[in-house]
């Protein structure tokens, strides 16, 4: 009897011990009790506030949904629902939570179109920051957590003494070294897309570079600094950040320096079957294979249309075929002997580096920075320079690029050294013929110079007829037929062309 007792009270035991120690386990699962979508002047935040402290979540777009922005939040829960604003309407789709596992949840937040994000962590909170995309914006803006951060701030110059670039197996950094912690401003721009970081107070002392990113697995494919503002009313110092497509960033500073991340995005891992598309036998420049995968595959893959059967019909030797060939082959040289032939023609040739541009409405001030910026060239703009462009350019140089957009607003080029200079196509022709006006006075005001030329193979008075189109005002042509020779008076600069 007490054999059958013992086992009982020992399983009773360790059920009572089992229930004491899961009473006092608390739920591990973080509870967030608000919800906030912020709109902003340069960026729309998604703010979630908890109980206690999240996880740090994972951030990604989806590669399937190139728009939907999913946030990954470990051991957390929510009753919650999110609600867009209408004012952020045209910008946030919406915003679903979903439960994934027994404690994890997973924000799903769809957009009109996709931008660079940074997740960050602000006093117990989660913040999601959205750039929004700049379009058409005429003066420089500052939103107002920036302009409060200044005011605050005290006054003083901060200074840049250089920027490292690293690589680590999951993201790509920018260390700039600052001798304080400097206020940043981040926005977005498109055209290509661009991640702007604007450092107020700071001067920058290190040279203005640029940096290569070369793996596409990263979301940035180029970045470089430069001094945007001197002064009236403080210094900037600006990093830009090419980017292949919006993705995920942080940004984190202190007083020893600012460092810019961007991580690898799923989307951008290669599948084998993008892989197979890039591999053409002919040789392509990269641009086309990352943009234009489509149409390549396209071009290569016509297999009805290349198996055309006229390859086999020079094999058969007919008579038929050959005989009227056979007779319009000397009537052929003898029509090409009296067509006209062009013996000189301007033609434009474009020798500039490829690039592609897509503009919708862009200012076209803009547009030409870009270029210029493109082709290390500074620019001096008229002051009636105005144009708006809307275009969609692949793989064209970017000097063709440059006259396209100027051509379309009636605007004109002239470049000297390494400075590019935009105008109105009337100032220019009308500098142009001021110009020539002043060098035909010069030449009238010049000296004037006298050239024999005698002839022993052609007669002077042909050669006259021919060359008086070339004289100047000034000039003069005597014949002496008896030796056969031409007398030619007029100033240098035409003398030198006879």
């Amino acid at each position: 009897m007490k054999k059958k007792i013992v086992p009982a009270v020992f399983a009773s035991l360790c059920v009572l011990v089992l229930a004491v120690l899961y009473a006092q386990i608390p739920d591990s699962a973080v509870n967030i009790s608000k919800i906030q979508v912020q709109p902003g002047l340069l960026m729309t935040k998604l703010v979630l506030e908890a109980d206690g402290q999240l996880a740090t979540p994972k951030a990604y777009y989806l590669p399937d949904s190139s728009q939907t922005f999913v946030l990954d939040l470990n051991k957390a829960k929510t009753t919650e629902a999110p609600l867009v604003p209408s004012s952020e309407s045209q910008f946030i789709r919406d915003i679903q939570v979903q439960k994934s596992g027994l404690q994890d949840l997973r924000f799903l937040v769809r957009l009109n179109e996709r931008v660079p994000i940074r997740v960050r962590t602000d006093q117990g909170r989660t913040v999601v920051e959205l750039a929004k995309i700049q379009r058409g914006q005429a003066s420089y803006l500052i939103d107002s957590e920036t302009q409060a951060r200044l005011d605050r701030r005290p006054k003083g110059e901060i200074f840049l003494e250089k920027i490292d670039y690293s690589q680590a197996a999951d993201r790509v950094s920018f260390k700039a070294q600052l001798t304080d912690e400097a206020v940043a401003q981040v926005f977005a721009l498109e055209n290509p897309s661009r991640l702007v970081v604007d450092l107020y107070d700071t001067i920058l002392m290190a040279k203005a570079d640029v940096w290569s990113v070369d793996n596409p697995q990263y979301s940035v494919q180029k970045a470089r600094v430069g001094q945007f503002q001197q002064a009236n009313p403080r210094p900037i110092t600006r990093l830009v950040f090419d980017l292949k497509e919006p993705g995920v960033y942080s940004l984190d500073s202190d007083k020893t320096g600012l460092v810019v991340s961007f991580f690898k995005n799923q989307a951008a891992v290669p599948t084998p079957a993008a892989l197979t598309v890039t591999k053409p036998e002919v040789q392509l420049p990269a641009s086309v294979k990352v943009n234009q995968p489509a149409s390549v595959e396209a071009k290569l893959d016509p297999k009805p249309a290349a198996k055309p059967v006229l390859m086999e019909a020079p094999a058969r030797p007919t008579a038929t075929a050959q005989a009227p060939q056979s007779q319009k082959t000397p009537a052929a040289p003898e029509q090409e002997k009296f067509k006209p032939k062009t013996i000189a023609a301007e033609e434009d040739k474009y020798s500039g580096e490829v690039i592609s541009l897509k503009f919708k409405d862009a200012d076209l001030r803009d547009v030409v920075l870009y270029l210029a910026e493109f082709a290390s060239l500074n620019v001096v703009f008229d002051a009636d320079v105005r144009g708006v462009v809307t275009c969609n350019l692949q793989d064209v140089p970017w000097d063709q690029a440059l006259d396209i957009v100027l051509k379309q607003n009636k605007m004109g080029k002239t470049i000297e050294g390494n400075v590019l200079r935009i105008a109105p196509i009337g100032i220019l022709t009308r500098e142009q013929e001021d110009e020539r006006k002043m060098k035909e006075s010069k030449e009238l005001a010049g000296p004037v110079q006298i050239k024999t030329v005698t002839l022993s193979y052609s007669k002077a008075k042909d050669v006259a007829a021919l060359l008086k189109s070339k004289l100047s005002n000034r000039g003069e042509m005597i014949i002496d037929e008896r030796t056969n020779t031409l007398l030619i008076t007029d100033v240098k600069d035409k003398m030198d062309t006879i």
